[in-house]
């Protein structure tokens, strides 16, 4: 499988590091690899371990007050989530988990700082 290095990985990047390095949340941060192009035979197989398309680029099982947890898409600036990415954070929505994306860092991390209370 090859990644495309672009705005978007460059971005997760940035809000992996952030995580890392000005939280506690690192061991409940989960990045679901679903960049890049699969053939046939690759996708068949993915499929059959679990692999869901449309899943949110991170997932943070840490849990708040409100929410099982926390799912978040990371977009490329002024694009936009695919239906079944939609779909996806719609299903996450109602089994209680919270569901956002967004096209930029700072909202990445205000959105985050937001959901734990972090200063």
């Amino acid at each position: 499988m090859t990644i495309k290095v672009g705005n978007e990985t460059v971005m997760c990047i940035n809000i992996y590091e952030w995580v890392k390095n000005k939280t506690d949340l690192e061991s409940s941060c989960f990045h679901f690899c679903n960049e890049g192009k699969r053939g046939y035979v690759n996708a068949a197989l993915l499929k059959k371990m679990g692999f869901k398309a449309g899943a949110s680029d991170y997932f943070f099982s840490r849990p708040n007050k409100v929410f099982t947890g926390l799912w978040i898409e990371v977009k490329d600036a002024g694009k936009k989530p695919t239906k079944q990415q939609r779909e996806f954070m719609n299903r996450m929505l109602m089994d209680g988990y919270y569901a956002t994306w967004f096209d930029n860092f700072d909202d990445v991390i205000k959105c985050i700082k937001e959901f734990y209370l972090i200063e």
